[in-house]
């Protein structure tokens, strides 16, 4: 059975999918009334304009919360992403460093070429 530490994951996981459909839409609501004359007049309309990309968040998130299939993948998903073991602070913090310091030194290294492609083209061009 799904634990209830587990649900209130998965419910705001769901609401968090429907609060960035509603955004997305409202985006896309917005671009799509700027080409179209139509979807530019219900634009206009302050319930279309705000109604419209609620109505899709939150048709998603009942779509999610509803469907027993759904309910058990994101059950699965929670149950595995928990048995992941995650790097501590310091392993964390070290392979940060390392990153930094390989990019400072590939930054370098291609400034070099750059400057020495520069100057091969410059001599051949004059």
């Amino acid at each position: 059975m799904i634990k209830e530490e587990n649900v209130k994951i998965i419910t705001l996981s769901f609401v968090a999918a429907g609060f960035l459909t509603a955004f997305v839409v409202r985006i896309l609501f917005e671009f799509i009334a700027v080409y179209s004359g139509m979807v530019a007049l219900a634009y206009g309309q302050e319930w279309a304009r705000h109604g419209i990309p609620v109505l899709a968040g939150l048709a998603l998130f009942l779509f999610l919360q509803l469907r027993e299939k759904t309910q058990v993948w994101a059950h699965e998903v929670v149950v595995e992403v928990r048995k992941v073991v995650w790097p501590s602070r310091q392993a964390t913090l070290g392979m940060t460093v390392l990153v930094c310091i390989i990019l400072m030194i590939s930054g370098f290294v291609l400034g070099l070429f750059d400057l020495a492609s520069s100057a091969v083209v410059n001599f051949i061009i004059n």
